[in-house]
């Protein structure tokens, strides 16, 4: 989101001297709607994978000298939890998926990978996007890796382009527009107020925060991340 972007959603004109105060703002809310997501809107690659152990399944003793060369990334590698039970694994918004992995995570964020799956089924949704990977049932370790490893996939991840526009999904942008007009209201706590004679009270619904409603629930849990607080925003 920019200044440009903001004013075509919203049809204003953001004077000259105004435009600092509105960007601070933009980038306000933008940290506020990752956190509440629990993925980063400009994804950056933190972990690197150091090698691949010889045979597969090799947990908990996982060794890090003579592994096979490591696989070559095509998007950008994020690291999950990993729950054994899971028929569908949950991970962050993505447009295409590449590789995944079971990783033992070293100090230093690179990772040793002890079980790449050949079989798994990225499940798309209706805007193009998915969050869910089905795991083969025969393919999963079946050994003591249960509680000490993780889950790295290699992926085109949902982002903000580098020109701003609607490639994001729209909803998002327009609730992020929504909070951008909440938090830089500067009377947006007051409830009433008399001026002139003339009283006025703001309803129930004008004191909600634009990302705590009920709409903007729906709205985020269609993109919430498995580090998402969504599930723990309050509803009014």
């Amino acid at each position: 989101m920019d200044l440009t972007l903001y004013a075509k959603l919203t049809g204003k004109t953001i004077p000259k001297n105004q435009e600092p105060y509105y960007e601070a703002l933009i980038a306000r809310t933008q940290a506020k709607l990752e956190s509440i997501l629990g993925w980063s809107f400009t994804p950056t690659a933190l972990y690197q994978e150091k090698g691949k152990t010889q045979r597969d399944c090799v947990c908990p003793d996982i060794p890090q000298s003579d592994l096979l060369p490591a696989d070559e990334v095509k998007g950008i590698i994020k690291v999950f939890p990993y729950n054994w039970k899971d028929k569908f694994l949950h991970i962050d918004p993505f447009q295409a998926v590449y590789a995944v992995k079971l990783v033992k995570v070293l100090d230093n964020r690179e990772f040793i990978t002890f079980k790449t799956f050949e079989n798994f089924t990225p499940q798309m949704e209706a805007n193009g996007l998915g969050r869910y990977i089905e795991r083969c049932k025969t393919c999963f370790c079946d050994c003591n890796c249960k509680d000490c490893v993780q889950l790295a996939v290699d992926a085109d991840w949902l982002t903000i382009p580098e020109e701003s526009g609607l490639a994001f999904p729209a909803d998002l942008f327009y609730l992020w527009c929504d909070m951008i007009d909440y938090y830089g209201d500067p009377a947006r706590d007051i409830t009433s107020e008399s001026v002139d004679g003339h009283s006025w009270s703001k309803g129930k619904d004008a004191l909600i925060a634009p990302e705590a409603t009920d709409a903007a629930i729906v709205i985020l849990k269609k993109y919430a991340g498995p580090f998402g607080l969504v599930d723990r925003i309050p509803t009014v």
